[in-house]
């Protein structure tokens, strides 16, 4: 899942939303649990049509869209085991 990196903008409040869509009660989204000042770094959510929603009307600002980084996969290693001839044909 993609997140987006978020900043609050001035005055306004967006309710925070977690992963699975449900309101963070006394939460809101770019600010600070406790004193609700804007993070100046920013915070990053999920990405839902929710933030994509306020971000439209101006609510929140966009300071990056984060890709999920692709897990790489190691090739597998090849025997080690020496290879030996069949029959009499050296």
């Amino acid at each position: 899942m993609n997140t987006l990196h978020i900043r609050a903008v001035g005055d306004l409040r967006c309710p925070y939303v977690d992963a699975a869509g449900r309101n963070v009660p006394g939460r809101f989204a770019g600010r600070a649990r406790k004193t609700f000042d804007v993070l100046p770094d920013g915070e990053s959510v999920p990405d839902h049509e929710h933030y994509r929603r306020a971000l439209k009307h101006g609510d929140l600002a966009l300071v990056a869209l984060v890709a999920p980084v692709p897990v790489a996969i190691a090739p597998a290693k090849a025997s080690a085991a020496p290879v030996v001839a069949k029959g009499g044909d050296l």
